[in-house]
């Protein structure tokens, strides 16, 4: 194992945890919420189905609408 397949080994273990952190974070805040279990049980099926996009679109829109309320 050369050095250069060893740094990529290393960046996409980190991209991994990056995205795998992304993912529980916005899971936990779905969960924490204050709003109607529908709405809860939708966001966590986008986050379940599209992990990486359902993640972002929580943090974009859904944090979003729920400081709203």
């Amino acid at each position: 194992m050369d050095i250069a397949s060893t740094g990529f080994i290393a960046a996409g273990l980190i991209a991994c945890g990056v995205i795998l952190a992304l993912i529980i974070v916005a899971l936990v805040q779905v969960a924490r919420a204050p709003m109607e279990p529908a709405g809860r049980a939708i966001w966590v099926l986008i986050i379940v189905v599209a992990p990486v996009l359902g993640s972002i679109a929580w943090f974009a829109i859904g944090h979003k609408v729920r400081a709203l309320r």
